[in-house]
């Protein structure tokens, strides 16, 4: 049986990915790499950024399906299956 919960990883070259929680390590749904720039400006709190990120980005599919009248895989609770 899949796992409907996801988790933020970090990679150990400092990229951070989503991933289900019982996928394998090197299979990610999303992989995001901040510029050295950009985690020298943030003062290397790139993780709080990209799961605000993720956030944004589940909360617009819903909304889109909603505008759409489609209806939703499955209800996305505010606090829901997200791991950190």
């Amino acid at each position: 049986m899949s796992s409907d919960t996801f988790e933020i990883v970090e990679l150990e070259n400092g990229d951070l990915a989503l991933r289900k929680q019982d996928q394998k390590e090197g299979t990610y749904l999303i992989r995001i790499e901040f510029s050295s720039a950009l985690t020298s400006f943030l003062s290397g709190n790139t993780f709080d950024i990209a799961q605000e990120m993720l956030k944004a980005g589940v909360h617009k599919f819903y909304q889109d399906l909603h505008d759409e009248g489609l209806e939703s895989p499955k209800p996305v609770e505010e606090d829901s299956t997200l791991l950190h």
